[in-house]
């Protein structure tokens, strides 16, 4: 699970533009500066991440890392590894 939860908050920081270490991994991610558009882009590279299928609104059911983390890797075989970058993360980062 530290493997995943490091993951998912070095992914987070880039896509919120954040240093890692500034994101503590029990808050909510709403509370972090997550929007609905972050959410979807999130969700999107954890999707390709795990090669399962993912909606935004698993954030809403785990809200921090923490917990998204542990809902990830209950049961789950050890993650894919990291691929190239995402296309909606170069999406996200022009429309800024």
């Amino acid at each position: 699970m530290i493997v995943t939860t490091r993951w998912l908050r070095e992914t987070a920081a880039g896509l919120l533009g954040l240093p890692a270490d500034e994101l503590d991994p029990a808050r909510p991610l709403a509370e972090l500066g997550f929007s609905s558009r972050t959410a979807v882009v999130f969700t999107g590279l954890i999707a390709d991440r795990f090669d399962t299928a993912v909606t935004p609104t698993l954030l809403w059911e785990f809200p921090t890392m923490n917990g998204l983390a542990a809902h990830l890797t209950a049961g789950a075989p050890a993650p894919a590894p990291p691929r190239a970058p995402h296309p909606l993360t170069d999406l996200l980062s022009e429309s800024s």
